[in-house]
């Protein structure tokens, strides 16, 4: 009999919530495709079609890991892990990233335009978005997996050899320019201008142009941080009561922290001989990681935002409360952009499919 695990015991910023059925039926299917084609190309292995499952709402992995393991496949992937480690990071920062980049521009200019598609056209529109943005979502994650790898090995090792707080390893990686630090400088600069000005309209324009694509979240039923300016506008405002906060300041004090950090778990190794040069690599190796790691939390799903506002704009035509797009499944979107749709049902449908994932929002298995 097969053995699932909830996928939040495993990794908890994802999927937080049950799975909305436009994610269950349009996003992940696409998703699990893309994902199987990245880990045969880099790993050279298969990874089944029921690997994951919703049940009850919620997402869950096969535990049979053995099954993995019989792949001939499998006795290269050290090899191929390793000979990664440089080479991900290199090709996140000169071939992803910028790619992508050069997406998210494309399709913020198309976007201003997709008022006059034909709902065939913008469905059209939307699936080739889809498939595009589940390749580069998927490539992003499989290069922040080193970081998390690197960081979990740093932190068992200072565990294990260090004269220290276990938790004490986190200095060392705190204190890199990254991602996030960019935003909070850009929030900080925002809360220096008078709200009520020209000046700090436009600005903060900008700001969500370049910062506010961010999703906390993988389901397409949630929102990225654009469409909540005013949660944008309390964390100016907090910067604005507490100027002592200014992340640049911040990160000097991180940096002198990670510095002196560094010096002391080098002085109080257990088996120096031994242990330095190990500790060392890694320090080196998860340090390197640690701005990618910030930096791709940021892109993950930063292309949902079109998606989410042209599946919007298809739900008003079809006469649907904007949001209760996402409670239909892909076939019937299918369906209800060639006009073969009954505007009661579908309201039925998504309003019966939304309470079924409220009740399920209050039985989580944290099992």
């Amino acid at each position: 009999m097969l053995k699932y695990k909830w996928f939040g015991n495993l990794y908890s910023d994802w999927f937080r919530e049950p799975i909305s059925p436009i994610e269950r039926t349009w996003c992940w299917p696409v998703g699990l495709i893309e994902g199987q084609d990245l880990i045969r190309q880099k790993l050279g292995i298969n990874i089944p079609d029921d690997y994951p499952i919703a049940i009850n709402g919620w997402l869950y992995l096969r535990t049979d890991y053995l099954r993995l393991l019989r792949q001939w496949g499998i006795f290269v992937v050290p090899f191929k892990l390793i000979g990664g480690i440089s080479k991900e990071k290199q090709n996140f920062e000169t071939a992803v990233l910028p790619k992508y980049k050069g997406f998210l521009l494309l399709w913020r200019n198309e976007s201003k335009h997709i008022s006059n598609m034909e709902n065939v056209a913008l469905w059209k529109w939307l699936n080739e978005i889809m498939r595009i943005e589940a390749k580069y979502r998927l490539e992003i994650v499989y290069a922040g997996a080193y970081g998390f790898l690197f960081d979990s090995l740093l932190g068992r090792f200072y565990k294990k050899f260090v004269k220290d707080d276990s938790d004490g390893y986190y200095e060392l990686l705190a204190g890199f320019p990254n991602r996030t630090y960019e935003m909070n400088v850009a929030l900080f600069e925002l809360s220096e201008i008078e709200q009520e000005s020209e000046n700090f309209k436009q600005k903060f324009s900008n700001f969500l142009d370049e910062f506010g694509l961010e999703k906390s979240d993988w389901d397409l039923a949630l929102p990225v941080l654009r469409e909540h300016p005013q949660a944008i506008l309390h964390l100016i405002e907090s910067y604005r009561s507490h100027p002592e906060l200014d992340p640049r300041l911040r990160l000097e004090l991180s940096q002198e922290k990670r510095n002196k950090k560094f010096e002391y778990a080098l002085n109080h190794l257990k088996y120096p001989f031994i242990t330095r040069p190990i500790f060392k690599w890694l320090v080196r190796w998860a340090q390197n990681y640690v701005p990618l790691r910030e930096t791709r939390q940021h892109y993950i799903g930063a292309g949902t935002y079109f998606l989410r506002q042209g599946l919007k704009l298809l739900a008003s035509r079809l006469g649907l409360d904007p949001e209760m797009i996402f409670y239909l499944e892909k076939a019937e979107i299918d369906k209800a952009v060639q006009g073969k749709f009954d505007l009661s049902d579908f309201q039925r449908i998504a309003k019966e499919r939304y309470d079924l994932r409220e009740l399920q929002k209050k039985h989580p298995p944290y099992e």
